[in-house]
């Protein structure tokens, strides 16, 4: 991280129009770095680290988040961002940062929020089972002992397996902390021309690209 300054980023950065930021979660207290170096540069459009679950939630392990995307907002008079939320990964999350690319006006200081399907895990373990023609083993666990579990590993600074905990937690909960609908997702979806997809198409082109 010797050459992750200001000074030596700007010099990447030039002559370009878009940064875009792939810092883990565990390295974002350096982003504000990157979002100096691009302005510096003459960068026109920042998009922070975020393609996951919307950091402005009202439930508490997002808390620590939020100030991440304060500070591209700090910024708006001198370099535009966006901050794409997909939920779990899996979503193109490649072709909707090259859309927003594409319909900077639309996108310009925000967040966007898009989706290739909404699933549930009986859904997506049904839909294996039919693809595969296989019964899979099933070990149910309680959402909040994980949960419990998460929290006990994040305070004992185990980051790593709490945080992916936490998200698992998030992600199969009945609280529908992953429902983003109040993002304007299928608005986002249309005005960039992502197209829609159901689960069972794309398990069944993930299971062929295996063979």
């Amino acid at each position: 991280m010797n050459n992750f300054n200001v000074e030596s980023l700007s010099k990447v950065f030039e002559g370009k129009d878009a940064v875009i930021s792939l810092l883990p979660i565990l390295s974002l207290e350096a982003q504000a770095i990157a979002i100096e170096a691009a302005i510096a540069a003459g960068v026109k459009r920042f998009i922070p680290s975020e393609y996951g679950s919307d950091s402005t939630s009202r439930w508490a392990p997002f808390e620590a988040k939020k100030k991440y995307l304060d500070y591209p907002k700090s910024r708006e008079d001198a370099i535009s961002w966006t901050g794409l939320i997909t939920g779990p990964f899996f979503d193109w999350v490649g072709r909707a940062l090259v859309a927003i690319l594409a319909n900077t006006a639309k996108t310009a200081n925000k967040l966007v929020s898009v989706e290739s399907f909404t699933t549930t895990q009986s859904e997506a373990l049904a839909v294996l089972e039919k693809a595969t023609g296989t019964e899979w083993a099933r070990t149910e666990i309680p959402v909040e002992e994980m949960r419990a579990e998460a929290f006990k590993l994040l305070s004992e600074g185990d980051v790593a397996n709490g945080g992916a905990k936490v998200i698992a937690s998030v992600v199969f909960g009945k609280e529908a902390l992953e429902d983003h609908s109040h993002l304007g997702t299928a608005q986002s979806n249309k005005e960039l021309g992502l197209p829609s997809e159901t689960a069972e198409e794309t398990v069944q082109w993930v299971l062929k690209s295996l063979e």
